[in-house]
C-alpha cells in the first residue's frame, strides 16, 4: 500500500492532494470581462544569463509544453529551454513588485550534466511550494539528441529559509525500456505520484519508430507513459504505464497527461501507423495499465490527416478540449475540439473552430485552458498579421462557437506564443519563442 502523501517528508514536501489534482483536470476561473484585451510584457528575454526560449522551436514537440505555473502568492515560474549560465536553459521565476513590475530571478541553471540538459516543458508546484519538471537531454545514458548526451531527467526545485533554491534529481532515464527525452509537463495524482510521457525509448524499435517513417531523434522505441512514486527515504522509483509501439497504440511524440478523479490518465500522440494522431486512456487494473483509443484523428471526415501534441484538459461535465495542429484535409490549419463522453463509452467529436491554412490564425499548438464561463482560450504560431501567432478565443454562441482573436503577434517583440494560463481573476498569461527583438517573453492578457 502507498504511504499517504503526508508520511513523506512532510516538513518539507506537501503532496498536491485532491484540491490541486482538481486544479490539473480543469481551470474554473472567473471569465475575462467582454471588452478590449489589453496586453503587457512582462519580461523580455536577453538569450543570455536570464534563459532562451529559441530552442522551443527547434522540437516541434516542445511547442505543447512550455508553459507557465502560478502560485497562491502570484508569482509565475517557467523554463527556458536554452540560455542561461551554462547554455543548457534554466528555471525561472517572475514577480510583480510593489510598483507594477515584474522582475524575473533565475532559480536553476542547468549544467548539462547529471542534473539534465533542456527543460523543455513547464513547472508543476506541489503544496508547499516545491517545482517539479524534466529535462529532455542530460542525465545519464547513451542518448545523443544533437545537443547533449544524456535521455533527460525528472527533477525538484526546493527554497531553502535564505530563498536559494537547489535542484534534487528524481530519475534518471537510460535510453532503455524506460523511456528517453520526456518534454511534457508532468502531471500529479492524489496520493502525490508523478506521471509523464518520454519522445523516445521502450524498446520497441532498435534505429527507428516503426510505422511512423522517422529515422532519426527516436532511437529505441517510440515512447512511454510513465509513473513515478516516491517511498519514505525520499527516493522515487519508476513504473512504466504503457510503451508506445509507433503501431495503432500511437508514438511517437506522446503529449502531457491529464488525470481524471477515478485515477484514469487521457493523452495525445501525434501519429502511429496508418494514423495521423489520436486521443488515448490509460486506465488501471488489477493487470497494469491498459490504453484504449478514445479517437483516431484520421476518423474526423472534417479533421484528416490531423494531429494532436497538446494536453488535454476537462471541464466540469467531464468532456475533453484540445487542439490539432494539422486539419481538416491535409492543408488545413488545425482545429480547437471537445470529445465528449457517452454512457456507452464511446467519445463524440465535435469542432469548436476550424483553422484554414490561409487564415489570418493557423495552426495552434498550446492546447486550451478553460473559464467558468465555458469559453476556450489557446494559441496558434502562424496566426495575426505577419504571421507571427495569436491568442484566441473561442465562446459558446447560440448557432455554435464563436472565434475570436485577443492578440496577435507581429515580432514586436516576439512571435509564437506557447501555452497559456488564468488566474483566478480570468487574466491569461502565456510565453512566446523569438524574434529579431528578442529571445521570447513572458506577457499578460487583461481586459
Amino acid at each position: 500500500m502507498k504511504n499517504s502523501p503526508n508520511d513523506r517528508n512532510s516538513s518539507c514536501r506537501v503532496r498536491p492532494g485532491a484540491v490541486l489534482l482538481a486544479l490539473m483536470a480543469t481551470v474554473i476561473v472567473t471569465s475575462i470581462a467582454s471588452g478590449q484585451a489589453n496586453y503587457k510584457v512582462l519580461h523580455n528575454f536577453t538569450g543570455g544569463a536570464d534563459g532562451n526560449e529559441y530552442m522551443g522551436v527547434i522540437n516541434a514537440g516542445n511547442w505543447f509544453s512550455s508553459g507557465l505555473v502560478l502560485d497562491p502568492k502570484g508569482v509565475l515560474y517557467g523554463t527556458t529551454a536554452a540560455g542561461g549560465a551554462y547554455g543548457f536553459g534554466v528555471a525561472f521565476a517572475l514577480k510583480q513588485g510593489d510598483s507594477g513590475a515584474w522582475t524575473e530571478t533565475v532559480l536553476y541553471n542547468f549544467t548539462g550534466g547529471e542534473d539534465g540538459a533542456y527543460p523543455f516543458a513547464g513547472l508543476i508546484l506541489d503544496g508547499a511550494g516545491n517545482l517539479y519538471g524534466t529535462t529532455s537531454g542530460g542525465g545519464a545514458g547513451s542518448c545523443t539528441n544533437g545537443y547533449t548526451d544524456g535521455c533527460g531527467v525528472v527533477f525538484e526545485l526546493t527554497a531553502s529559509a535564505d530563498s536559494t533554491w537547489s535542484e534534487s534529481v528524481l530519475y534518471r532515464f537510460t535510453g532503455g525500456a524506460d523511456g528517453a527525452q520526456p518534454e511534457a509537463r508532468l502531471t500529479w495524482d492524489a496520493a502525490g505520484d508523478l506521471y509523464g510521457t518520454t519522445e523516445a525509448g521502450g524498446l520497441y524499435a532498435t534505429e527507428a519508430c516503426p510505422g511512423t517513417g522517422f529515422s532519426y531523434y527516436f532511437d529505441n522505441g517510440c515512447g512511454v507513459a510513465f509513473e513515478l512514486t516516491p517511498s519514505s527515504d525520499g527516493s522515487w522509483s519508476e513504473s512504466v504505464l504503457h510503451r508506445f509501439t509507433g503501431g495503432p497504440d500511437g508514438g511517437p511524440e506522446i503529449g502531457p497527461l491529464t488525470i481524471d478523479s477515478a485515477g484514469n490518465l487521457y493523452g495525445s500522440a501525434q501519429r502511429g501507423k496508418n494514423v495521423q494522431g489520436l486521443i488515448f486512456k490509460l486506465a488501471p487494473s488489477q493487470t497494469g495499465w491498459k490504453e484504449s483509443i478514445l479517437f483516431a484523428l484520421d476518423d474526423v471526415k472534417s479533421g484528416a490527416d490531423a494531429f494532436s501534441l497538446t494536453g488535454l484538459v476537462f471541464d466540469q461535465a467531464g468532456n475533453l478540449y484540445g487542439t490539432t495542429f494539422w486539419g481538416p484535409s491535409d492543408g488545413g490549419g488545425g482545429v480547437v475540439f471537445k470529445l465528449s463522453p457517452s454512457p456507452l463509452g464511446t467519445w463524440r467529436w465535435s469542432t469548436l473552430h476550424s483553422f484554414g491554412s490561409f487564415d489570418p490564425s493557423a495552426h495552434p499548438v498550446g492546447g486550451v485552458v478553460l473559464d467558468s464561463a465555458g469559453n476556450v482560450y489557446g494559441t496558434d504560431v502562424s496566426g495575426g498579421p505577419g504571421s507571427a501567432g495569436e491568442v484566441f478565443e473561442v465562446t459558446p454562441a447560440s448557432s455554435g462557437w464563436a472565434f475570436k482573436g485577443l492578440h496577435a503577434f507581429q515580432n514586436q517583440p516576439a512571435s509564437g506564443p506557447f501555452s497559456l494560463i488564468l488566474d483566478t481573476a480570468g487574466n491569461l498569461y502565456g510565453t512566446t519563442c523569438c524574434s529579431s527583438n528578442s529571445a521570447g517573453v513572458v506577457f499578460e492578457i487583461t481586459r
